[in-house]
């Protein structure tokens, strides 16, 4: 798979779509409860734009050894009702399609999420780092996180993209880096030794940066 193109020129139009305000989200459009705000303004503010990206070197190594841990995991039950499922809802509410090859590869809602979730992810290593495999159940933390919380996060990160410049490098360096790592995990060799399928890397990485976003912030 080319995987290469897709994912870069993704990259590139979801930052341009958040900086410019193109980005709208249906399920954002509704009035957002203030308990909601003020929780996606929290987890905004952790993010430190002028700090930018920190240790890519370290935080590559963290994604290497889950993307591993992952790929060692017991095959996924498909019909299981677990954190995959989640995401998948929820990606559903936020842009009408369950595609996680979409969420990665061209979706800019979910591009600009995954940049930034990175981004906190990076800034962030110093916390105990979750253990993502297949089938996993939902932790508690997120199956009590508010229906519009996402769309919410969205909201905010593309305002402050318009009016930081700071904040929109920052993004725009994640989400590069977050390109650069997935097209190398994808290629020859990747993680070595079971190295995971296309499938295995896509459902991983959502997976993991919601889970950044949300329980590694906490």
């Amino acid at each position: 798979m080319d995987r290469r193109t897709l994912i870069v020129g993704g990259g590139a139009a979801a930052l341009a779509a958040v900086t410019a305000g193109t980005i709208m989200p249906a399920a954002a459009s509704a009035a957002t409860d203030p308990a909601t705000a003020l929780h996606a303004r929290r987890v905004l503010n952790l993010v430190n734009a002028d700090q930018g990206a920190v240790n890519l070197e370290g935080a590559t190594g963290l994604l290497k050894t889950s993307l591993a841990t992952y790929a060692e995991s017991a095959p996924r039950d498909p019909g299981a009702d677990d954190l995959l499922a989640w995401v998948r809802r929820r990606i559903t509410n936020l842009t009408g399609s369950d595609s996680i090859d979409a969420a990665v590869n061209e979706n800019p809602e979910t591009r600009a999420l995954l940049a930034f979730g990175f981004l906190s992810y990076t800034q962030r290593q110093d916390r105990p780092q979750p253990k993502i495999s297949r089938s996993m159940p939902v932790p508690a933390v997120l199956a009590n996180l508010e229906p519009d919380f996402l769309p919410e996060l969205l909201r905010q990160v593309q305002t402050k993209a318009k009016t930081s410049p700071s904040f929109a490098t920052a993004l725009q360096t994640g989400s590069d880096h977050m390109t650069q790592f997935i097209v190398a995990a994808d290629g020859p060799g990747g993680t070595g030794p079971g190295h995971p399928t296309d499938e295995d890397i896509l459902n991983w990485v959502v997976v993991l940066i919601v889970v950044a976003i949300v329980v590694i912030s906490k």
